[in-house]
């Protein structure tokens, strides 16, 4: 694939049978939307996003998500969408939200949430829709 890395791209992946993704390519660099619903995702390494400069709306709905590993080292993503809905994850990490501060909307709805860590929203001044709707949730502490 050859693409003009002065642009910036749209790539929709919906609907297709992706399963992993353990490598970003150079040319996937200046992504500002990468949806990828709709596959056979099971778990995901947020470390790759550091690699997704422009990153701005991220989609991984739909897809068979219960894990999903992420960085400890600090980086700055533009994220501003992140739709992780329709998934099987039962914890919600403060270390993942703690990079994505510009992060203005948030799906996590229809999970299988039990716990959210009490600091997981701390950084997120910006966020101003958030859905937690259906999942298993049994207190807010």
């Amino acid at each position: 694939m050859n693409v003009n890395l002065s642009i910036k791209l749209n790539f929709d992946f919906s609907f297709n049978l992706i399963e992993n993704i353990s490598w970003v390519s150079q040319q996937f660099r200046n992504f500002t939307h990468l949806i990828l619903n709709k596959n056979n995702l099971t778990s995901f390494n947020f470390e790759l996003i550091k690699f997704f400069e422009y990153l701005t709306h991220f989609d991984l709905s739909s897809n068979k998500l219960y894990d999903l590993n992420f960085l400890d080292e600090k980086f700055d993503s533009k994220l501003d969408y992140l739709n992780i809905s329709n998934n099987k994850i039962k914890i919600l990490p403060n270390r993942l939200l703690s990079n994505f501060i510009l992060l203005n909307k948030l799906d996590y709805s229809h999970n299988e949430l039990r716990l959210i860590d009490a600091e997981a929203f701390k950084k997120l001044a910006k966020l101003k829709f958030l859905h937690l709707d259906h999942n298993n949730l049994i207190n807010l502490d």
